[in-house]
């Protein structure tokens, strides 16, 4: 990543972060707390910590578009959640242009686990290598897991499309059966 980059990429991190402390500060300290896990969890597994943690930052950005009431913490409605789940492509559409890959993880970030919602496979640029396909869907499976077990561990509220089991492991093992190291992974560091 050229430093100008990082140096802008930087400045968007700020940015939402003084955002969401406005606007949803419970989303910004989420998002925080999944940033600095998945970070941790990626040294362990050798993958990119600092994509890591800029993804799991942005991971909820396009939450910032949508009304606070929907993250005040009382049991959304299904109508409430089908708006909830529109965070995935707008973090997306806010990102790709001059983070895509940061983008595409924040896209992805739901897609992976059964019952999952957020981009597919056919949002992938056409010219995007394998190596790079599969670094963002490591780091999106990686967040993936973290924001769950962020939200299991923090939130009163139950959460949507979880899955169902009588502990964290049980239920992560579940929603994202392809992922057991991450999962071994992310655990140990909670």
């Amino acid at each position: 990543m050229e430093k100008e980059s990082r140096h802008s990429l930087q400045a968007v991190v700020d940015f939402y972060l003084a955002i969401a402390t406005v606007r949803h500060d419970g989303v910004k300290e989420h998002s925080v707390r999944v940033a600095t896990l998945a970070a941790k969890a990626a040294v362990k597994l050798k993958l990119d910590a600092r994509a890591a943690y800029v993804a799991g930052i942005l991971h909820d950005v396009g939450k910032i578009a949508l009304p606070c009431h929907l993250f005040d913490g009382h049991e959304i409605t299904d109508e409430e959640y089908a708006d909830v789940k529109n965070h995935v492509r707008l973090g997306f559409e806010v990102l790709k242009g001059k983070y895509l890959f940061t983008g595409l993880v924040a896209g992805f970030h739901h897609a992976l686990g059964k019952s999952g919602y957020g981009l597919s496979i056919k949002d992938f640029p056409e010219d995007l290598s394998l190596d790079t396909v599969k670094k963002i869907l490591d780091i999106a499976a990686l967040i993936a897991i973290c924001d769950y077990a962020d939200a299991a561990t923090t939130r009163s509220t139950i959460i949507k499309n979880g899955a169902t089991g009588t502990s964290l492991r049980e239920a992560l093992e579940k929603k994202y059966p392809n992922s057991i190291l991450e999962i071994d992974t992310v655990l140990k560091l909670i």
